[in-house]
């Protein structure tokens, strides 16, 4: 009978023990309805065809997103804005998608704001919306900018 060497025991253990927790991990995120934020969806990759091509960051991001103050038939959505040019932003609209505890959007809405946004800064947007206890979490996407 041929047996693993004591290293090659103790890696596929490694090995083993590293897949059970990702599994762990993803089920939480899945069940909780955590949301890793994704910001690649938002870069723009330039289009330079030589070795040092980059992912360039948008002008402006979406820093965090939350549900905040759930009281009196409302809750208050928290939104972080981030302007990453030197440029002032004068405007920003931005899509709001709520979902339930598997993840599923079950309402949508918007808020817009002309409030300026300067160069490097980051802006807080906040927006009351009416109370549904099946909404566990907010995604929010920038719709419009300028």
């Amino acid at each position: 009978m041929n047996k693993l060497p004591f290293k090659k025991k103790i890696m596929l253990s490694s090995i083993g023990l590293l897949v059970l927790v990702l599994g762990i991990l993803a089920y939480i995120q899945d069940k909780e309805g955590y949301n890793i934020p994704n910001t690649i969806n938002n870069s723009e990759v330039s289009t330079s065809s030589s070795s040092s091509d980059i992912i360039k960051q948008p002008a402006l991001t979406i820093t965090n997103a939350y549900l905040d103050n759930q009281k009196n038939g409302y809750y208050n959505v928290v939104i972080g804005l981030k302007n990453n040019s030197s440029d002032t932003i004068n405007y920003v609209k931005v899509n709001m998608f709520f979902k339930d505890i598997n993840g599923n959007i079950i309402k949508s809405d918007w808020t817009n704001d002309d409030s300026p946004i300067l160069g490097g800064a980051i802006q807080k947007l906040e927006k009351f919306c009416k109370l549904d206890d099946k909404i566990v979490h907010v995604d929010c996407e920038i719709a419009e900018y300028h």
